[in-house]
């Protein structure tokens, strides 16, 4: 191979260097040039499929965003990815990554890493934008959202189902929003995410029971009990 061939070909290689260095470094937001990676993340909220979960998304990004080399962590609103920026002394991926990835693991999190140039290209253009990206413990906001569905849920299935009036499911609603909102952001580590489900269904009937009295509870209760198992069957 003659020089100007050597010559030629290091000067492409330069030019995509240099290129995909921009694509990665630059972030939405910043003033000036910073490492963020992606993982693909299954985050989704169990009650609204189309947000994030924000009880058990929040432990992570604080862990991550404890460690020396990371800057910040962030949550999309889909609950599918997270991205990781690293802090000023961080410019290789690989470096970064083999930081944050034991996090994942210790958390249970089947984190995959986003290698792909035109799905990292897709996810910059939009990272950091008002009310698709969530940083650290702002993902409350999503728990918020994720209260209000659930106890819209649940009063709703109740008085479809002729359990209840419209003015008890009112009245059932806002305990229930107020319950869950209490709940979903004193989460603070993942093993109390992964266990408040049990509790909180009996603190639910306990709502329900306030309000309709014993007799009434234990028949929504047992819709509820019935749907779960229905679900189960078809799992």
């Amino acid at each position: 191979m003659n020089r100007r061939m050597v010559l030629a070909i290091a000067a492409v290689l330069l030019i995509v260097f240099a290129g995909i260095t921009a694509k990665v470094l630059h972030v939405r937001g910043s003033g000036q040039n910073e490492l963020v990676i992606f993982y693909k993340v299954p985050m989704v909220c169990g009650e609204a499929s189309d947000i994030g979960c924000g009880s058990r998304s929040k432990p992570v990004l604080i862990e991550l965003k404890s460690l020396d080399k990371v800057k910040e962590a962030w949550l999309n609103r889909a609950g599918t990815m997270i991205a990781v920026v690293g802090g000023p002394s961080i410019r290789d991926g690989a470096e970064l990554s083999a930081i944050v990835e034991p996090v994942f693991r210790k958390n249970d999190v089947p984190a995959k890493y986003v290698e792909l140039r035109g799905q990292r290209d897709i996810l910059l253009a939009e990272f950091r934008s008002e009310g698709k990206w969530y940083e650290g413990t702002d993902v409350d906001k999503l728990s918020m959202e994720e209260a209000g569905r659930i106890a819209e849920r649940v009063a709703g299935d109740a008085a479809k189902a002729g359990l209840i009036n419209d003015k008890e499911a009112a009245a059932i609603k806002s305990d229930a929003e107020s319950y869950f909102k209490k709940e979903l952001l004193n989460i603070r580590t993942c093993s109390e995410s992964d266990s408040t489900g049990a509790r909180c269904q009996g603190d639910v009937y306990n709502i329900f029971r306030e309000h309709i009295g014993k007799e009434r509870a234990d028949k929504v209760r047992q819709m509820y009990e019935a749907g779960q198992s229905a679900e189960t069957d078809k799992d």
